[in-house]
């Protein structure tokens, strides 16, 4: 078992340089033509942060119950389109 272990290791470290110039030209091909280049590379993943931190904040908050059950804030309010199988007089009680 060690053995196998040194050897992978011991590729990995010998084909180094060649891992790094293939994940190099992979990203130069990818961002090429994005209007903001290189910069998509921290850009993407902080505006899939801050989505994610907003809604999960702020969005999914449970703010009401409609039969015992908790109801996101989302749904009470309406800003995004949700099937809920409850009258519609029941959130002005």
């Amino acid at each position: 078992m060690f053995a196998t272990l040194k050897q992978v290791v011991g590729e990995n470290w010998h084909w180094r340089r060649q891992v790094w110039n293939l994940a190099k030209i992979d990203l130069v091909k990818t961002y090429r033509g994005a209007a903001l280049g290189k910069i998509w590379l921290f850009a993407k993943p902080a505006v899939y942060i801050l989505v994610f931190w907003v809604a999960l904040k702020f969005g999914l908050r449970s703010s009401s119950d409609v039969n015992g059950k908790a109801v996101p804030a989302v749904a009470r309010r309406r800003c995004v389109p949700v099937v809920l199988h409850v009258r519609h007089d029941y959130y002005r009680q």
